[in-house]
């Protein structure tokens, strides 16, 4: 989850701690998350914008649900 590491951490430096701020992906993308066999990955990618920004913004919960992930934000 290197890229929302990435993500969330440049927008730390961008801000220079003037504003509080939160990452996340939008796993909504059927392509590339939840269909698309990659919601194994979907909680490194939560952790990975938790703690490297002020916290975790979620697009939208259902696909969260869908998976069986909504627990983890």
């Amino acid at each position: 989850m290197d890229n929302w590491k990435g993500f969330c951490k440049n927008g730390r430096e961008l801000l220079k701690g003037d504003v509080p701020y939160a990452g996340g992906p939008d796993i909504g993308n059927s392509t590339g998350w939840t269909d698309g066999g990659q919601s194994a990955k979907i909680p490194d990618a939560i952790d990975a914008c938790i703690n490297n920004s002020d916290g975790f913004f979620a697009f939208d919960l259902l696909p969260y649900q869908k998976v069986g992930l909504l627990e983890c934000v």
